[in-house]
């Protein structure tokens, strides 16, 4: 629960945050006390308001680190990360909305409590927040399923959850932290797709960390392939494969050489075979 408070009790957006902001980070390292090596080091790349960008590489080589680091939980030891207002050029603090690798539902709250979650902590009314739950469990889904419990639900419904929770907020940015990596490939296909359909018709920007190369490919406008620890962004993929995205683009050219590229990309900066997870979904 202290994750997910610090997370959603954020100030008041500045006026200076009706748009959103663009992501610049310059030469951020991060090491952890008592650690031989950095985590990552040297890590520059932008993102630009409303696209949808993935985080890949070996395991351990940062990526959930940079993420966090992204979303002000951790700071870098050297360099800076800013989401710069366009007009302005100042840093500002947007709208952020985090998935975890687990839906972090609280096993006691009904799937509409747990929805509410980040309303209550802003101070909502009972009788806003009741619309405002309604609207995005419909958008991921779940209408009729209000009163069920997280125990009573499938590991993709849960995710929905999840995703639903983090939507209440209105968020300007999204933070996906490998969220769909432990649901079977049927469910993460309909999560995929689910997600691609609303980043596509809200545009808040995306940024996604995955250890699967087709997921990254199918989701994202670019791909930053990451080194092994300490982790570098070794390429920056542009994928020009045109929205809305289906199963059906898997059979594209493009998309095979994309996927191709950014695997041996991988195995080139690990100098080890990828794990079939890796490979393969």
């Amino acid at each position: 629960m202290p994750l997910i408070r610090e997370i959603v009790e954020m100030p008041e957006l500045s006026k200076l945050a009706t748009e959103v902001p663009r992501l610049t980070v310059e030469g951020a390292c991060k090491r952890f006390p008592g650690g031989l090596s950095a985590v990552y080091e040297d890590i520059g790349f932008a993102v630009e308001p409303g696209s949808f960008v993935s985080l890949i590489g070996p395991s351990g080589c940062g990526k959930s680190t940079l993420l966090k680091s992204v979303a002000g939980l951790l700071k870098p030891d050297q360099g800076e990360i800013c989401w710069e207002h366009a007009a302005s050029r100042e840093c500002i603090r947007p709208e952020i909305g985090y998935i975890f690798q687990d839906a972090t539902l609280l096993p006691w709250f009904s799937v509409r409590k747990n929805v509410e979650v980040p309303l209550r902590l802003r101070g909502m009314v009972p009788s806003l927040r009741d619309p405002v739950c309604r609207e995005m469990l419909k958008k991921v889904w779940l209408e009729g399923f209000e009163d069920y419990y997280p125990k009573e639900l499938s590991g993709g419904m849960k995710m929905r959850v999840s995703l639903a929770r983090a939507l209440t907020l209105n968020p300007q940015v999204m933070l996906l932290d490998e969220p769909f990596g432990a649901l079977d490939a049927i469910t993460r296909n309909e999560m995929n797709r689910l997600l691609i359909d609303l980043w596509f018709r809200q545009r808040w920007t995306a940024l996604f960390v995955t250890h699967s190369v087709n997921e990254a490919v199918m989701l994202s406008d670019r791909v930053l392939v990451m080194s092994a620890r300490p982790g570098r962004i070794v390429d920056d993929v542009a994928i020009d494969l045109p929205h809305p995205r289906n199963e059906s683009m898997v059979s594209d050219p493009r998309y095979l050489n994309h996927v191709s590229h950014i695997r041996s990309l991988i195995l080139a900066s690990s100098g080890e075979a990828l794990r079939p997870s890796q490979l393969g979904k």
